[in-house]
């Protein structure tokens, strides 16, 4: 999730941290103030029907929102240590971590 905003937000990039294995393909801006946890895609939630592709994306001061990002593993079993988004606000750019590990298999132990 993104902070609360004392002035409008944009954001410049979404990356994996310290990836392995992984890419990401897609990154949205959605308003949500939870988390979203699926395997499948596109997940069956609403807010993704209002999604903004990430990259550029502008948002209004206070606004509830999070990124979501869709990842891609190569032909081996992949791991990210979570998410790095890079955004402005008033001309100074900040980074907010997402704590998610990625672990993507074959199949779970």
């Amino acid at each position: 999730m993104l902070p609360t905003t004392a002035g409008d937000l944009i954001v410049r990039d979404v990356q994996l941290i310290r990836a392995d294995g992984l890419s990401v393909v897609e990154s949205y801006v959605i308003s949500n103030q939870g988390g979203i946890m699926a395997a499948e895609y596109p997940p069956a939630i609403p807010e993704l029907e209002s999604r903004v592709p990430a990259q550029g994306a502008k948002v209004s001061e206070g606004a509830p929102l999070s990124v979501a990002v869709v990842v891609e593993r190569g032909d081996a079993p992949g791991h990210a240590e979570g998410i790095r988004v890079v955004y402005e606000i008033a001309g100074v750019e900040s980074a907010a971590i997402g704590g998610v590990h990625y672990d993507l298999v074959d199949h779970c132990p």
